[in-house]
């Protein structure tokens, strides 16, 4: 699903995904002829989506355990993960491209926020719902 794209000057220069920002991806560059340059950007893995990815199997892994509270601080942990992993790109972007280049966050950004959102806000809920049962 697409993660984000990157543009200049309204032209679409790559779309990413959410692996592509966890593994790190090779770009293939069109040249001034629109064939493919021999020449090759490297996108390193980002490591807020890194973290993000991990909190998020984390939480999935801790889901099949008695308690609702571990999945749900790594969900809360993964939806900040993936906050920060905005902030960051739109700093990098800012910073390196100088205002040339624009990123626009796709669906599938959306969907991770909200679905680590709603993965913390449910779990939240169960464990209070437990303490009370219990208490």
């Amino acid at each position: 699903m697409p993660f984000l794209d990157l543009s200049c000057s309204g032209q679409k220069i790559v779309t990413l995904n959410g692996i592509d920002l966890v593994t790190g991806t090779t770009l293939e560059e069109p040249g001034m002829s629109g064939q493919i340059d021999p020449d090759q950007s490297r996108v390193d893995p980002e490591g807020w989506a890194v973290l993000a990815f991990v909190a998020g199997i984390a939480g999935l892994v801790l889901s099949f355990a008695r308690s609702a509270i571990l999945p749900a601080i790594c969900a809360a942990a993964g939806f900040l993960a993936t906050l920060f992993l905005k902030l960051k790109i739109d700093n990098d972007i800012a910073t390196e491209a100088e205002g040339i280049v624009q990123v626009e966050y796709k669906i599938g950004y959306w969907l991770v926020l909200l679905g680590f959102l709603g993965a913390a806000a449910l779990n939240a809920f169960l464990s209070s719902q437990r303490e009370q049962d219990s208490g």
